[in-house]
């Protein structure tokens, strides 16, 4: 799978491209993932974004387009989904599509 800007990426890279797209919508962006270990809560998306407009919050777990979910990320994406949260977990491509369904961007 392509990602949005039609290259195929890393994760890394699509967490990057995901990341300047939420901001330049006006987002507040929190990024929880480091380089090195952590004591983050498992599970925690890579992402956290504050969306304008008192739209609320989104929460991204950035995957390549090959990669996979933990079973801590699993459970984390149906809590949300449980309390109305906006999750999303994949791609920039996945990205647009959430953002677009929230009115955020025109397809």
């Amino acid at each position: 799978m392509k990602s949005a800007v039609g290259a195929f990426q890393r994760e890394s890279d699509e967490q990057k491209l995901g990341t300047e797209l939420l901001e330049r919508i006006g987002c507040f962006v929190f990024r929880t993932n480091q380089p090195r270990a952590s004591r983050v809560t498992p599970g925690l998306p890579d992402v956290i974004a504050l969306l304008p407009r008192r739209l609320g919050v989104l929460l991204w777990e950035a995957k390549s387009a090959t990669g996979r979910q933990s079973d801590a990320q699993i459970l984390v994406e149906s809590r949300c989904r449980d309390s109305a949260v906006p999750y999303v977990c994949g791609t920039v491509a996945d990205l647009t599509v959430a953002l677009e369904g929230l009115g955020l961007l025109v397809g």
